[in-house]
């Protein structure tokens, strides 16, 4: 288990990881390390991956109850929550890199999606 946990490139030190937050220098602080840590981890990992599940099973369940009316108030949610995400993210990128014609660009791209949606 410690061979997951330490890199070659580092020597001895456990290798750190965004995705999860581990921290070796603040677990060793608190008293955990070696399969202590992995096991905080792990455990953290799989109780989040156990919530994710049960959200997507009530979820799945209320859905199947709501009307037509309703999945489409929640689906323009969806969608603008997406735009939102996406536009926060890639938007001043792309200005960084391609100036003012990236903000025009993606104004055109949304609009032939919204026309090729309306299509089907």
């Amino acid at each position: 288990m410690t061979a997951i946990l330490t890199s070659p490139s580092l020597g001895a030190r456990p290798a750190q990881s965004a995705a999860s937050g581990y921290n070796p220098r603040m677990l060793k602080a608190i008293g955990l390390g070696g399969l202590a840590a992995a096991s905080l981890v792990f455990g953290a990992l799989l109780a989040f991956a156990v919530l994710c599940t049960a959200a997507t099973v009530l979820g799945w369940a209320l859905s199947s109850t709501a009307t037509e009316e309703t999945r489409a108030i929640i689906d323009g949610f969806a969608a603008g929550a997406l735009l939102v995400m996406l536009i926060d993210s890639m938007i001043p990128d792309a200005r960084e890199s391609a100036g003012r014609t990236a903000g025009l660009v993606a104004t055109l791209g949304f609009a032939v999606a919204a026309a090729l949606s309306s299509l089907s």
